[in-house]
């Protein structure tokens, strides 16, 4: 604490941005936690705490969820960590039933947020050609398990936002016509669309 004081601000972003040189024994200690939040500025704190915690660094996401029930994380923190976590869960592991892993546990975790969060997730992880159909179908396949509309409405949002003038296009490609309708009926009803 009295090091990082002589610090300019640039050099303690810089010695805070990379999070996996402050491990211990495999772990990120505790006191990170609060240097973080004294050293950077809020939303900063939140994204460095975030990326020390979530599972980029973690084994699974066992060791995100130990570390969300011991640690004292703000509200932004936890929404942070889980939104990460699940970023990383949909990047890295390409198995056909991760996307459920990740919602049931962001469920778990931020319960309000996790529609969003996987939608969002699953946007960025490929929203063109088969990625987008297959993206699509993991969205809708979450909405009606889990009885939860807002992933499958959001995904289609955040296509609709980023491609408006060709969702159509896009729409004519997919390999399953009904998979194409129901992405089309979703965009329907997006206020957007509907005004």
């Amino acid at each position: 604490r009295s090091r990082l004081a002589t610090f300019s601000a640039d050099e303690r972003k810089q010695l805070f941005s990379d999070t996996h040189q402050w491990r211990q024994g495999g772990k990120m200690p505790v006191e990170f936690l609060e240097l973080a939040r004294e050293n950077l500025d809020g939303d900063e704190a939140t994204q460095t705490i975030a990326e020390a915690w979530s599972s980029r660094h973690n084994v699974d996401l066992k060791e995100v969820t130990k570390s969300l029930k011991e640690l004292p994380f703000s509200e932004g923190e936890r929404h942070t960590i889980v939104k990460k976590s699940i970023d990383h869960v949909l990047q890295n592991n390409r198995e056909d039933d991760n996307h459920r892993t990740a919602y049931e546990w962001a469920r778990e975790h931020d319960a309000e947020s996790a529609g969003p969060l996987i939608a969002e997730s699953l946007a960025r992880t490929g929203m063109w050609g088969n990625e987008l159909e297959g993206n699509f179908e993991k969205a809708l396949d979450l909405s009606d398990s889990f009885q939860d509309p807002l992933v499958a409405r959001e995904f289609v949002n955040l296509y609709a936002r980023e491609n408006d003038s060709n969702w159509q296009e896009a729409l004519n490609k997919f390999e399953d016509p009904a998979l194409a309708e129901k992405m089309r009926a979703i965009y329907e009803t997006l206020p957007a669309v509907s005004e």
